[in-house]
């Protein structure tokens, strides 16, 4: 699958010495953070974490995965360990799946940890692939919060039916990481909106899910799912539809941020 970072959004940890090693940061993520210690490089001196994140809550845009990643970065850099970027992932992943029993995937702690567009081909013997545009390409990420869903029970009954059309869907990823490559925003939205059509059979979400897409489709861009629900994103093509598009979800109680790669 290819997977682009949103720099908009961030989850930031920060590591200072203390008579108690102690966590500070909304409940909602300590789980998180906690196993993330589990797993990261051992230090003896105690310390104090705190952490706070601005990524929008269970709208599929992995902001569970950043609060990981971040902890893990600054444990290693305070431990002088030395973690690359694919690394980082594989551990951020094994913290989720083997600490905490959640279901998911390379591709959102990949794109985190290489701080770029990456393509997760698990068919292929580079796993992972840097992308890097040839010319500038914007994406428009639109989310809603009333939109959103848990992803681990969304992915959880994805695997558990072993749906349909996957190679399709990933030979649609390797398709839309050449045309990123490339930096040809047409063939990019083009390729989106295929993908949306199979994701739309494969698995389909929420019906708010649905009206944020819709709203998104009406102004004029190609909007696909930027996961288990709550946020879609599409390539802008004109900065009308792209207003159109931000008034639209602002209407619903969303927003919409754009990224430009290359």
């Amino acid at each position: 699958m290819l997977a682009v970072p949103v720099t908009s959004f961030t989850a930031r940890v920060d590591v200072r010495d203390a008579p108690a090693t102690t966590i500070v940061g909304d409940e909602r993520g300590r789980d998180l953070v906690a196993a993330a210690i589990r797993r990261a490089p051992a230090t003896d001196a105690p310390f104090q974490l705190r952490w706070s994140s601005d990524i929008p809550f269970a709208v599929g845009l992995a902001g569970s995965s950043a609060i990981v990643v971040a902890t893990l970065r600054a444990l290693a850099a305070r431990a002088g360990a030395e973690l690359d970027a694919l690394d980082l992932a594989l551990l951020a992943l094994a913290v989720e799946v083997e600490e905490l029993g959640m279901v998911a995937g390379l591709q959102d702690r990949a794109t985190q940890a290489f701080a770029a567009p990456v393509l997760v081909d698990m068919a292929a013997t580079e796993r992972v692939t840097v992308v890097r545009p040839a010319r500038p390409v914007r994406i428009a990420v639109a989310w809603c919060e009333a939109a959103g869903a848990s992803s681990d029970e969304y992915h959880r009954d994805l695997r558990a039916s072993e749906p349909p059309r996957m190679d399709e869907l990933a030979a649609l990823a390797r398709r839309a990481a050449g045309a990123l490559a490339a930096g040809d925003a047409t063939a990019l939205a083009t390729v989106m909106g295929e993908s949306a059509a199979v994701r739309s059979t494969v698995a389909p979400l929420s019906a708010a899910h649905d009206t944020l897409a819709a709203a998104v489709t009406d102004a004029g861009l190609v909007p696909n799912s930027a996961g288990s629900g709550g946020a879609v994103a599409a390539v802008v093509t004109d900065d009308d539809s792209l207003e159109r598009a931000r008034g639209a979800v602002r209407g619903l109680g969303g927003d919409v941020v754009v990224e430009t790669f290359g």
